[in-house]
């Protein structure tokens, strides 16, 4: 039996990256999965979602239930409507994994456009806000509740100050969350990944800020960073954010809330 048999599991975000490697391993660990992410393309919940085709195919091959819906993270309207249907399809909802997040180039502070700034702020931050409200009316004792932050709550990230805001804000909302729900008997943890093996890290322009060359190998981009880790990796994989949400989401962890998990390889001790 897995560890999260007869559990149903809301990830945001659940298309690709991150997102979609919670739902792959939550589905191989017993859990049926609400997956929710936007559609580039401006569809709607009513609509085919295409984009999490992968999620819908992965998790059904591994014998699981998966409700599929576009939603925008920052309009709580349409994440109500998506998970009040999908705990009417599933039955029950117990875990909640705050996932969905945007980022930016880096960006000198007062160089920051308004834009940019609303966005992020409002995608990572209100975002998470509105997940937790969408899923609050159906949450009873044992449930678990994982934002996904980053190390840039937990240490300066120069150059990326709307980003670093947004996940303090997040760990911040985290702190005032537990001691409201530990009465009822709900967990809720921050999961803090540092440099993650998805395709928000690679790309040009990321590679452009860290080398100075946007056409740097992959390879020499990771003997580039490695010294600088203290476990000497350049980067973590998605899996290794998973082993964490799971085992956070699991009976393992039911006594576990408002830690802040650094999965970094060390780098936010530094």
């Amino acid at each position: 039996m897995g560890r999260l048999e007869g559990k149903v599991a809301l990830i945001t975000g659940a298309a690709r990256g991150q997102g979609l490697s919670h739902a792959i391993a939550m589905a191989e660990e017993g859990a049926d999965i609400i997956a929710v992410d936007i559609d580039p393309h401006g569809g709607t919940a009513d609509e085919a979602p295409n984009v999490l085709a992968e999620a819908v195919r992965e998790v059904e091959g591994r014998g699981r239930r998966i409700f599929a819906r576009h939603a925008n993270v920052a309009r709580l309207d349409e994440l109500k409507a998506v998970v009040n249907a999908a705990v009417a399809s599933l039955g029950r909802l117990d875990c909640v994994v705050v996932n969905a997040a945007v980022a930016s180039v880096f960006t000198p502070v007062f160089e920051h456009d308004e834009d940019s700034w609303e966005r992020i702020l409002t995608v990572n931050l209100k975002g998470a806000w509105a997940t937790c409200m969408a899923a609050a009316p159906h949450l009873v004792s044992g449930a678990s509740i994982v934002l996904i932050g980053s190390t840039a709550a937990l240490r300066p990230a120069p150059g990326y100050v709307a980003y670093n805001a947004s996940k303090h804000g997040l760990k911040g909302m985290m702190k005032a969350m537990i001691l409201e729900l530990a009465p009822r008997g709900i967990r809720v943890n921050a999961v803090h990944p540092g440099i993650v093996d998805t395709p928000m890290f690679h790309n040009p322009a990321m590679y452009k800020f860290l080398t100075g060359d946007e056409n740097c190998s992959r390879e020499k981009l990771a003997t580039h960073l490695g010294p600088h880790n203290p476990m000497g990796v350049p980067w973590v994989e998605s899996k290794d954010i998973s082993a964490a949400v799971l085992f956070l989401c699991s009976e393992d962890a039911r006594y576990i809330t408002g830690a802040d998990i650094p999965v970094d390889g060390g780098a936010a001790s530094k």
